[in-house]
C-alpha cells in the first residue's frame, strides 16, 4: 500500500476597492492554489479575530465575500482556507483595508413657502447616507446668519421660526457630520416672506383715512376761524356755545376795568378787546364699518387770540381816505369810517393739522 500525503496550499487575498468609503460595498476575493488539482472546500474571511463570513471555492479555486458593514478606520483582513483531502489549510497574508468617512446627503424642505410675516415656518432637514443612519446635529442658516439647530432623530432634524422679515431668504441646512459621515450642506432653499394680506388692506385703509382726516381737519380749522371772526365783530361775548359738531369757548375779557384801561392808555382814540378762544370739533369719519372698515372718531382742536379794535380816525385822516393812494398805504388793517370795527385773528396750532400763526387781513 502506498500512502499519499496532503500537500500544502497557498492562499492570497485581494480587495475590490482600497480605500473604500463607509457604507460602500467592498468585495474580498481569496484564491487558493496547490501543486496538483484545484483545491476545493471553503474559505473564512476575518477582520482580525472577528469572522466576516465564508465562501466556497469555485472551479478556479476562488471564493468571495462582499460587505458594507466595515466601520471607518483600518481593518486587518485575512482569508483562512480550511483544506481538503489533497491540500492542507492555509491563511492569506493580512490585507489592510482602509475605510474612510462617506458623504451624507441632505435635503431641506419648508412647511409653507411663500409665507407671511409673523407666520411660523418649519424647516426640516433629512440626512441620509450609504450605510447606517447618520447621527449628529443640523444647523439652519439664513445666508450667513444662524437661525437655530436641530438634533437628528431617525435622520431628520427640524426647527420653527416666525422671525423672518418680508423678502426672500436663502435658507440652508448644514450637517455637522459624525464618525461615519462627513459634514455636508443642503442646496439653497429660497424662502419667500410676503406682507400679510390684512396688513396690505390696513395700509390701503390708512392711506385713504389719512386723506379723509386731513380734509376734515381743514374744514374744522376753517370753521374755527369763521367762529372767531364772528365773535370778534359781535358786540357781546359768549363764554361757550355749540358749533357744528363741537363747541367754541371764549375767555371773555374784563371790559372796562382799570387793568384793561392801563394796558391801552396810549391808544387815546381806540378801545381794544382781546378774546382768547378754543374750538373743539369731533367727526365720525368712517361710516362703512359693515363692510369691514375700521370705525373711529376724529377730534380737531384749535386755539387762538382775536384782537378786536375800533379806531376813530382824525379829521385829517378821514379826509385823506378819499384818496385811493392813501388807502393803499394801509398795509394790515383798514381804517374804517368813524368807529366801524375790525379784527385780527392769530390762530395757534391745531391738534390734527398744523396752522402757522398769522394775522388775518380785513379786505378793502
Amino acid at each position: 500500500m502506498q500512502t499519499v500525503n496532503q500537500t500544502s496550499s497557498g492562499t492570497i487575498l485581494i480587495s475590490s476597492a482600497n480605500p473604500r468609503a463607509f457604507g460602500s460595498p467592498v468585495t474580498f476575493t481569496a484564491t487558493v492554489a496547490g501543486s496538483g488539482a484545484t483545491p476545493t472546500g471553503s474559505v473564512t474571511f476575518k477582520d482580525g479575530a472577528a469572522t466576516l463570513g465564508t465562501g466556497t471555492l469555485n472551479g478556479s479555486g476562488q471564493a468571495t465575500l462582499s460587505t458594507s458593514s466595515l466601520a471607518v478606520g483600518n481593518h486587518s483582513i485575512t482569508a483562512v482556507y480550511a483544506g481538503d483531502g489533497n491540500y492542507t489549510a492555509s491563511t492569506s497574508p493580512v490585507l489592510t483595508q482602509a475605510v474612510g468617512q462617506n458623504a451624507a446627503s441632505i435635503v431641506l424642505a419648508s412647511s409653507v413657502n411663500p409665507s407671511a410675516t409673523g407666520q411660523p415656518v418649519t424647516f426640516t432637514a433629512g440626512v441620509t447616507g450609504a450605510g447606517i443612519t447618520p447621527t449628529g446635529t443640523v444647523t439652519f442658516k439664513d445666508g450667513a446668519a444662524v437661525l437655530g439647530t436641530g438634533t437628528l432623530t431617525a435622520g431628520t432634524a427640524s426647527m420653527t421660526t416666525s422671525a423672518l422679515a418680508a423678502g426672500a431668504h436663502p435658507i440652508t441646512a448644514v450637517y455637522g457630520g459624525d464618525a461615519n459621515y462627513s459634514a455636508s450642506t443642503s442646496s439653497v432653499l429660497t424662502q419667500t416672506v410676503n406682507v400679510a394680506a390684512d396688513s396690505v388692506k390696513l395700509q390701503a385703509l390708512q392711506i385713504a383715512v389719512t386723506k379723509v382726516a386731513a380734509l376734515v381737519s381743514g374744514q374744522a380749522i376753517s370753521g374755527a376761524i369763521v367762529s372767531a371772526i364772528a365773535d370778534g365783530f359781535a358786540d357781546g361775548c359768549t363764554d361757550i356755545r355749540p358749533v357744528g359738531s363741537g363747541v367754541h369757548v371764549n375767555k371773555c375779557p374784563e371790559r372796562g376795568t382799570k387793568r384793561i384801561g392801563k394796558a391801552f392808555a396810549s391808544l387815546a382814540q381806540s378801545r381794544a378787546t382781546w378774546l382768547a378762544w378754543a374750538d373743539m370739533r369731533g367727526t365720525d369719519w368712517n361710516t362703512a364699518a359693515s363692510k369691514g372698515d375700521v370705525t373711529g372718531h376724529q377730534v380737531n382742536g384749535l386755539s387762538g387770540i382775536t384782537y378786536r379794535f375800533q379806531h376813530r380816525c382824525s379829521r385829517a385822516f378821514s379826509a385823506a381816505m378819499s384818496s385811493s393812494a392813501t388807502v393803499r398805504k394801509c398795509s394790515m388793517v383798514r381804517c374804517m369810517a368813524m368807529g366801524q370795527p375790525a379784527v385780527l385773528i392769530s390762530p395757534g396750532k391745531a391738534t390734527t393739522a398744523s396752522a402757522s400763526t398769522r394775522a388775518r387781513r380785513i379786505p378793502a
